[in-house]
């Protein structure tokens, strides 16, 4: 019983943050938002693999590729302690 309860909330959590990521892109028309919104509530785990294989990439997607690419070094990681 406990199984099929955290699929469930996988899935919604899943499924909101898609819409979360689908209602935020500047790119997409309202049109095209609703559509993508519904196809993820109604196909719920076929929708967001459908939606994140689809859709087209953002330009702040590959921030950290631009940066490497123009000479700047990925941050490091803060250490502890002495070096």
């Amino acid at each position: 019983m406990l199984l099929p309860t955290l699929i469930g909330i996988v899935l919604l959590l899943i499924s909101v943050l898609t819409i979360v990521d689908i209602v935020r892109r500047p790119d997409l028309g309202t049109g095209a938002k609703v559509l993508w919104s519904i196809a993820v509530v109604i196909f719920t785990l076929v929708g967001v693999i459908i939606y994140f294989i689809v859709r087209p990439a953002q330009p702040s997607d590959h921030a950290l590729d631009d940066k490497t690419r123009q000479g700047e070094a990925p941050m490091e990681p803060m250490r502890h302690g002495p070096a």
